[in-house]
Order: structure tokens, then C-alpha cells, then sequence
């Protein structure tokens, strides 16, 4: 009972948490390096969201290789026609969703541990995730647009993470969850290049995680 009443009402107080503290944000507007990439790359600038429009500004703009985070761009260009605020509020999800991860991520390290019962594991993960999500040094990366491709990237490598422990410790289901690894990677390859760290993570967490509960690959 605990374990699904309980981790919903985490992932609720985690997501109003975050809600709480970047309330200000979509006021906030463009800054820096969001004009060379985003407000001055026409590329981006797209009025009709066909499918040709789209895969054509994924594939420009100041970071051709960045084609996931440029596509999130463009999108939000023409949900606000140039606004600021679609971004920003495209950002405070992105980082919302980054901290329930990593309560997810905390809470299936915990509990492969066997750190304590399961509600004590929800506990920690939950003040683990709120502490990542509400330090100030994420305030940069929610409230700088373009750095939504570090924390977009962050996302899918916390993604790719997770699906891959639980792919590990799932022997039935197991190539489902590394497929969907696989694909989070990708995305997060694609998004920023800092998330080519991925195989390290992995690496760490094969050697970190999956040796208390089974045999190493």
C-alpha cells in the first residue's frame, strides 16, 4: 500500500516543491546566448508546425547536432510566436520531470541496497531529489533557456540510468527496459554533448548498484 500511496504523494510534494520555488520564472525572459541561438536563428523561427518545417530546424541552428533540444525550440517559438514565457515554462517541466527521476533513480539505488525498508528508501530518495531539484545552482539551468540542452541532456542520461538498473534486475523484461536505455542515450547524445559521459555512468552504476543484489556483466 505504502508503496504506491506513498511514492505518489513524494512525487506530488516533489513536483509542488519545484512549482513553489520557480514560480517567477516564466516571467523571466531571454538572456546572453538565448539571441545567438535561439531569438537571431531564424531556422527556429517556425510559423506552421509541419513535419518539413520541424526536421528543418532540428537540423540548423547555432548547434546543428543538437537536433533534439533544437526541435524543443522551434516548438516553442511557435506556441508563443517569439515569447519567452512557452520556453521558460518548457524549462521549469523539463526540470521537473529531471527531479522526479532522480527520485525514482534514489529510491531504486536504496532499495537495491536494501538501505533500510522501503518506506525509509522512498523517505531519502524524496529529500535527495528535493535537494538536487531546489539548490541554487539549478537556478541557471531552468531559467536560461538555452541551457535546457544541459538539462534536457541531464534528463535523458537519468532516464537512460534508471531503465538500465531496472533492465539488469529485471531478467523478463529485461530487453525492453535496456531498449528503452538505448534510446534515452540517443536523445541525450543528441541533445548536449556532455552526455556522452553516459557509459561512465553506466560503468558506475554496474559496479555500484548491480554487485549488491547479482552478478556483474
Amino acid at each position: 500500500m505504502f508503496r504506491h500511496q506513498g511514492h505518489a504523494i513524494f512525487a506530488a510534494v516533489l513536483a509542488g516543491l519545484v512549482l513553489i520555488a520557480y514560480r517567477a520564472a516564466p516571467d523571466n525572459g531571454f538572456h546572453f546566448d538565448d539571441y545567438a541561438n535561439i531569438v537571431e536563428q531564424e531556422s527556429l523561427h517556425v510559423e506552421e508546425p509541419g513535419l518539413p518545417e520541424l526536421v528543418d530546424a532540428s537540423l540548423s541552428g547555432e548547434h546543428p547536432q543538437r537536433f533534439v533540444a533544437n526541435l524543443t525550440l522551434a516548438v516553442d517559438w511557435w506556441r508563443g510566436d517569439g515569447s519567452p514565457r512557452p520556453f521558460q515554462w518548457t524549462n521549469l517541466l523539463i526540470h521537473m520531470v529531471g527531479a522526479l527521476l532522480v527520485f525514482a533513480l534514489l529510491w531504486t539505488v536504496l532499495r537495491i541496497g536494501r538501505v533500510g525498508g522501503d518506506p525509509f528508501a522512498a523517505a531519502a530518495a524524496f529529500f535527495g531529489a528535493a535537494w538536487w531539484a531546489l539548490h541554487p545552482i539549478q537556478v541557471q539551468a531552468v531559467t536560461y533557456i538555452v541551457q535546457r540542452m544541459a538539462a534536457l541532456a541531464a534528463v535523458f542520461v537519468i532516464a537512460a540510468v534508471l531503465a538500465y538498473l531496472r533492465g539488469r534486475l529485471n531478467p523478463e523484461r529485461r530487453w525492453r527496459w535496456m531498449i528503452l536505455a538505448v534510446t534515452c542515450g540517443l536523445l541525450a547524445a543528441f541533445t548536449k554533448e556532455n552526455a556522452w559521459i553516459l557509459p561512465l555512468l553506466i560503468l558506475l552504476a554496474e559496479y555500484g548498484v548491480v554487485r549488491n543484489s547479482g552478478s556483474l556483466i
